[in-house]
């Protein structure tokens, strides 16, 4: 007498996977619900990208001659470049950008104001009367085409978390980017 095969028991290959995926996007869902990492991550991707940026002017500025300039509010930055026509707003990665709120920029620049470096600004022609009624662009620090820059520091914050990234620039034109730990009192 033969016996009735019986089916073997177990699971298929296709169910596995799909468990597998269920379980994967649920851990993956509840590791981005739980952390709280998000806001501190977003605040050192804008302090690395503005050191970046600095870099780049920086860099720009000594191979194509041109001197640059970077205005800075809290909220957005500018990298201006000096034409005959004064300073106008850069194109391109050195484009004006907006900081997403919460985060906020202040500016600190390293000399005291007697001693701070400055370009002469092209004088307006007399047939330009336009220009009176524009607001003229002034960088708040300079790239200069033989390669210094203006010593500052960028802070980028989130206000009332301690969360704090400083980009900090020499006059030979090195760059970092680093940390602000909060001290204890």
């Amino acid at each position: 007498m033969r016996r009735p095969r019986r089916r073997d028991q177990g699971f298929t290959l296709i169910e596995l996977v799909v468990v597998i995926f269920i379980v994967g996007v649920i851990v993956t869902l509840a590791v981005l619900s739980v952390s709280g990492r998000g806001r501190s991550d977003q605040v050192e991707l804008e302090a690395r990208r503005i050191g970046e940026l600095i870099r780049l002017a920086g860099e720009r500025a000594i191979i194509y001659g041109e001197d640059y300039g970077l205005a800075i509010a809290q909220r957005e930055y500018a990298f201006l470049v000096l034409t005959d026509e004064g300073w106008l707003p850069a194109d391109g990665p050195l484009r004006q950008r907006q900081i997403p709120e919460p985060i906020e920029l202040s500016l600190s620049i390293s000399l005291d104001q007697d001693r701070r470096f400055s370009l002469p600004t092209p004088q307006p022609d007399e047939d330009d009367e336009d220009d009176d009624n524009e607001q003229r662009l002034e960088p708040d620090v300079l790239f200069l085409s033989t390669g210094e820059m203006t010593p500052f520091e960028v802070t980028v914050s989130l206000p009332d978390t301690g969360i704090r990234y400083r980009v900090k620039t020499e006059l030979t034109g090195t760059v970092d980017t680093q940390r602000v730990e909060q001290r204890a009192f």
